[in-house]
This record gives structure tokens, C-alpha cells and sequence, in this order.
């Protein structure tokens, strides 16, 4: 059962940022880590330059062209975010749960 009090209810996702920001919502119920927290460390790990508060800019612009141009269509979005987030924020359990829930919520 959801905790609703643990949900973020402040964070309004900008652009095509979905796939990111569902993740970084999962992330944000089970850490308490900020949602926006995901986005910058996204764009430090890809060493992307972005002006204050426009991490998820950044992040929408850069993510479907890398997605695009490395051919990783077939990959589910949210594993390149295991490998990029995972030591930042999450330990092992966390990512664990993390992809349990969005398998049952996706299908997959």
C-alpha cells in the first residue's frame, strides 16, 4: 500500500521529461531524495551544462538524442537511469524495489 504522505505532490515534470521523472518519483518515495536531485545527477554524469533549475531541460534535450543516436530503443528507458543513478542515490534494495514496482506498473 502507497504511504501518501511520502508522495511528492509539489514536482510538476516540464517537457518530455517522463520517463525520468517517473523514475525520479519512485526514487523520491522510497529515499526522500528530491525528484530535481535525479535530473542534476543525470546531467553531472553526462557532464551537461545547465543554467540553475533547468536540469530536466537539459535532461529532456540530451536523453532522446543520446537514446536515439546509441540505438538503445530497444533498451528500457529506465535501465541506462539504474546504471547512471544507482551508486549516487539508491543502494541495491532501493533499486530493487524501484524496479519491482515499475515492473508491476509497466508490464515488463
Amino acid at each position: 500500500m502507497i504511504n501518501a504522505s511520502k508522495v511528492d505532490n509539489q514536482f510538476s515534470q516540464t517537457g518530455y521529461s517522463c520517463v525520468l521523472a517517473s523514475y525520479g518519483i519512485v526514487g523520491n518515495y522510497f529515499t526522500g531524495q528530491e525528484i530535481a536531485d535525479f535530473f542534476v545527477a543525470y546531467c553531472e554524469h553526462f557532464s551537461l551544462q545547465f543554467p540553475a533549475g533547468a536540469a530536466g531541460e537539459a535532461y529532456d534535450k540530451h536523453f532522446h538524442t543520446y537514446i536515439e543516436e546509441k540505438k538503445f530503443v530497444a533498451i528500457k528507458p529506465f535501465v541506462i537511469f539504474i546504471i547512471v543513478l544507482h551508486n549516487r542515490y539508491l543502494s541495491s534494495a532501493e533499486v530493487n524495489l524501484v524496479l519491482a514496482f515499475i515492473k508491476i506498473r509497466t508490464n515488463r
